[in-house]
Order: C-alpha cells, then structure tokens, then sequence
C-alpha cells in the first residue's frame, strides 16, 4: 500500500521525501516498481 501510494504521487514528490516520510527504503520501493504483477492480477486484468 506505501509502495503504491509512493508510485501515484512520485510526479509531486521527490521520492527519497515519500520514503522517508512513510518509513519505507528507496531500494524497496524500486524492487517493487520493477517488479511484475502477480498471477492474480494478471488474471483479474
């Protein structure tokens, strides 16, 4: 859910702030952003 807020309102924000200010690392949010669906969203799209 943080992750997904953070990709939402990256175009505002600077990353590195929305990181910090969720508590949450750059590099997991970037592990998360290259990440693909998982099957069930790809079978619910």
């Amino acid at each position: 859910m943080r992750f997904a807020f953070i990709a939402v309102k990256k175009a505002s924000y600077p990353v590195r702030l929305l990181c910090r200010c969720l508590a949450v690392s750059r590099s997991g949010y970037y592990a998360f952003a290259k990440r693909q669906p998982c099957a069930r969203s790809r079978r619910d799209a």
